[in-house]
C-alpha cells in the first residue's frame, strides 16, 4: 500500500511537469522568438537603411526585446505561486518572489513605454506636449511602482 506522502509527491511532480510542458515551454519559445525578431529588426535596419530611417526600426527592435520576457515572467510567477498554494498551506507560501516578478514586469512595461515615446518623438510627425507629458507621467508611475515592489520584496525576504 502506498503512503499518503508518496502519492502527494507523485501528484506534485505530475503538476509541475504539466505546467512545464503546457505553459513554460511555449512561453519560453515565444520569448526566444520575440528576442530573435527584435535583434533581426535592429541589425537589418542598421545594415540596410539610412541612419535617419533606421532609428524607428531600431526602437521597434528594442520594444520586441523588452516585450519578450513579459509573458514568460507573468506565467512563471503565477504558476509557481499557484503550485505553492496547492502544495502547501496557503498561509505559509512566501510572496516575496511574486512581488519581485511584479516589479520586473512593471519595470519592463516602463521600458516599453519609454521606447514607444521615444519612437513617437523621433517620427516625422513628432508628438505634442500633452502626449509627451502623459507618456512621461505613465513611465514615472510604472517605474515608481516597480521600485516600491522591489524594495518591499527585499524587506519581506529578510
Amino acid at each position: 500500500m502506498l503512503d499518503k506522502n508518496h502519492v502527494e509527491r507523485k501528484r506534485y511532480k505530475l503538476l509541475r511537469a504539466s505546467v512545464l510542458f503546457c505553459g513554460d515551454l511555449p512561453m519560453f519559445v515565444l520569448m526566444v522568438w520575440l528576442i530573435f525578431i527584435g535583434i533581426r529588426l535592429i541589425f537589418v535596419s542598421e545594415l540596410f537603411l539610412p541612419v535617419d530611417k533606421s532609428i524607428p526600426h531600431v526602437l521597434e527592435g528594442l520594444e520586441c526585446i523588452f516585450l519578450a520576457p513579459l509573458g514568460f515572467l507573468l506565467f512563471r510567477g503565477i504558476s509557481d505561486y499557484v503550485i505553492g498554494i496547492i502544495d502547501t498551506d496557503p498561509q505559509s507560501v512566501p510572496t516575496h518572489f511574486l512581488m519581485r516578478i511584479k516589479g520586473l514586469i512593471f519595470g519592463l512595461m516602463a521600458a516599453v513605454a519609454a521606447t514607444d515615446l521615444l519612437k513617437r518623438t523621433l517620427s516625422d510627425g513628432g508628438i505634442d506636449y500633452r502626449t509627451a507629458f502623459c507618456g512621461c507621467l505613465f513611465i514615472a508611475v510604472l517605474a515608481g511602482y516597480s521600485l516600491i515592489l522591489d524594495r518591499s520584496a527585499a524587506k519581506t525576504h529578510l
